[in-house]
């Protein structure tokens, strides 16, 4: 699949995914996704520049309230920017779990 393919593909899911929806509530859904998008984002870089975690590590970030330094992280994070989200709820972990599943391609072509 070549680039102008995938393209295709995407506004076609989109077009599809649009389609019993009015124009007009279809930015709704939208700007909703792309502010959830935004707030994931700044937990993530919160976490990465703040407090200097590392890829691997973004997983830890479960309510697990047994372990004292992951309450103290959350806290932390809820303290700084207002809320914590959980890993498993950010898009990055959609991304990478879906990742894991595909096949080996070059989307380049």
């Amino acid at each position: 699949m070549n680039k102008q393919q995938l393209a295709n593909h995407i506004w076609a899911s989109a077009n599809n995914m649009r389609n019993k929806i009015d124009a007009n509530e279809y930015k709704d859904y939208i700007l909703g996704l792309i502010f959830y998008k935004f707030l994931s984002d700044t937990e993530v870089k919160y976490f990465k520049e703040v407090c200097d975690w590392e890829d691997d590590e973004l997983p830890e970030l479960v309510e697990n309230y047994e372990d004292m330094n992951m309450k103290n992280a959350i806290a932390e994070c809820q303290e700084h920017i207002g809320f914590f989200i959980e890993y498993k709820s950010l898009p990055l972990s959609l991304v990478n779990l879906r990742a894991t599943n595909l096949p080996s391609r070059d989307w380049r072509r």
